[in-house]
C-alpha cells in the first residue's frame, strides 16, 4: 500500500512538473515598463534620447555560439543624441560611441520630417540603421539590422524603444 501511494505521489508530481515546464518554456515572454511622461518635441532641432526597453535577435547554427535563434528583451540602457543638421540629414551619436570617445556622430538621411514625425536611415555597408521619432510625444524606436553578424553567419537585429526630449 505504501509503495502504491508513493508511486501515485510521484506520478502527480511528474504531471505537475511537466505542466509547469511546458508553460514556462512555451509561453511568450513580455517585458512591460510604465508608459513614460511624454511631451511634444515638434519644435526640437536636437534630441536627447534614453532607451526604455532594448531587444536583440541573434542566430547561428554554431554550437559554441547561439546554436539556434535567440531573442532577448531587457530594460533599456541605450542612449542617443540626435541633431537635425540640414533638410536632408541628421547627425546620430549613440551613447556607446560617445563612451568610446566619439563626438561627431554619424549622418543619417532624412526620409521624412514634418510636424508629426522624424524618420531617418543609414546603410553603412554592413548594417541598416533607422530612427523614427513621434514628435507628438517624443517616443522613438532606433533599430540596427545586419544581414550577418561577423562570425555568426546569420542576420541579427537590435532595437531600442526610447523617450526623447
Amino acid at each position: 500500500m505504501k509503495n502504491k501511494a508513493m508511486w501515485s505521489v510521484l506520478i502527480i508530481l511528474l504531471i505537475i512538473g511537466s505542466i509547469t515546464l511546458y508553460k514556462l518554456f512555451s509561453a511568450e515572454t513580455k517585458v512591460k515598463v510604465a508608459f513614460p511622461y511624454s511631451e511634444s518635441v515638434a519644435n526640437n532641432t536636437s534630441f536627447a534620447c534614453q532607451s526604455l526597453i532594448d531587444s536583440s535577435a541573434t542566430g547561428s547554427k554554431e554550437e559554441s555560439l547561439t546554436n539556434g535563434i535567440e531573442y532577448e528583451v531587457r530594460k533599456g540602457t541605450n542612449k542617443a543624441s540626435i541633431k537635425i543638421k540640414d533638410d536632408k540629414t541628421i547627425t546620430f551619436l549613440s551613447g556607446a560611441s560617445f563612451d568610446t570617445g566619439e563626438s561627431g556622430g554619424v549622418d543619417f538621411q532624412i526620409i521624412k520630417n514634418d510636424s508629426k514625425e522624424l524618420v531617418a536611415a543609414l546603410w553603412n555597408d554592413n548594417s541598416m540603421n533607422s530612427i523614427v521619432i513621434n514628435k507628438d510625444n517624443g517616443l522613438a524606436v532606433w533599430s540596427k539590422i545586419r544581414s550577418e553578424f561577423p562570425g555568426y553567419g546569420a542576420p541579427t537585429s537590435d532595437s531600442s524603444y526610447m523617450s526623447c526630449k
